[in-house]
């Protein structure tokens, strides 16, 4: 026996500032990742997690699921239910570049980039600050 549909439908969602795909679309670049790259780890094409991230397609409990392995977030995250900033979101992908690049470097070496960067950066606190 099928069910009955709903009388009273859900009134809708009121999704914020972005919608689930929208939100997909900027954790997954927040974490330096492109669409095909995506698409290649879950099996499907490039196309699909574009229709997903621009809304041509509707993200079903295994797809967010599946998304949400992928690019290490919460489904309340993708979905806009978990308010707080995740930190990989709110970096710039030019830096998030740069780092990938840097962690695949010699220990050595890494520690000197390290070193490097907390030296400019004091550099430039100490002058803003004055």
């Amino acid at each position: 026996m099928m069910p009955k549909p709903k009388k009273n439908p859900l009134p809708p969602r009121d999704w914020g500032k972005q919608t689930p795909g929208e939100r997909l679309a900027r954790i997954r670049k927040g974490r330096g990742l492109t669409q095909s790259k995506v698409g290649k780890i879950l099996g499907i094409t490039q196309n699909m997690v574009s229709d997903y991230e621009v809304g041509r397609s509707r993200l079903n409990d295994e797809m967010l699921a599946r998304f949400s392995e992928v690019l290490n977030v919460s489904v309340d995250k993708i979905l806009g239910l978990q308010a707080s900033p995740d930190l990989n979101e709110t970096l710039q992908l030019r830096y998030v570049k740069r780092v990938v690049k840097a962690q695949s470097l010699e220990e050595k070496e890494q520690k000197h980039i390290l070193k490097t960067l907390d030296s400019l950066i004091h550099s430039a606190t100490t002058r803003a600050s004055t």
